[in-house]
């Protein structure tokens, strides 16, 4: 069974090629593109790993943080920000989730890459 990955994404163009690249890595995604959808995504599915933006059309991806952290999802996540100085140190320190903090852009083929190791490692 792959891996089942939520991605928390509004930019379409993004989440296209987050897709296409997520499937060659054999990581089956479902897609939010709100942070409103993201907390429902996690209150109905199973996830083996998050890829979250924190910039969201209705809210701030540390709101999804912290809906992990109260319900005690213990699911990786890979933080995706074009503020990487703002939240870098800040999101490792203060949420044991978060396995890294990618600035954007980045290439989707090495996001999919490095979200299939994360995942493997934090299953062993």
């Amino acid at each position: 069974m792959s891996p089942h990955v939520l991605v928390v994404e509004d930019d379409s163009t993004l989440v296209a090629e987050i897709d296409d690249a997520f499937r060659a890595q054999s990581l089956d995604t479902e897609f939010a593109p709100t942070a409103t959808a993201a907390v429902m995504a996690l209150e109905h599915g199973k996830f083996d790993g998050i890829l979250l933006d924190l910039l969201l059309p209705d809210g701030h991806g540390l709101q999804i943080l912290d809906v992990l952290r109260a319900n005690s999802h213990k699911v990786p996540v890979i933080v995706m920000t074009r503020f990487l100085k703002d939240y870098q140190s800040e999101l490792v320190d203060y949420f044991p989730e978060v396995r890294l903090v990618a600035p954007k852009p980045f290439s989707a083929k090495t996001m999919a890459a490095t979200m299939a190791q994360v995942i493997r490692k934090s299953s062993s």
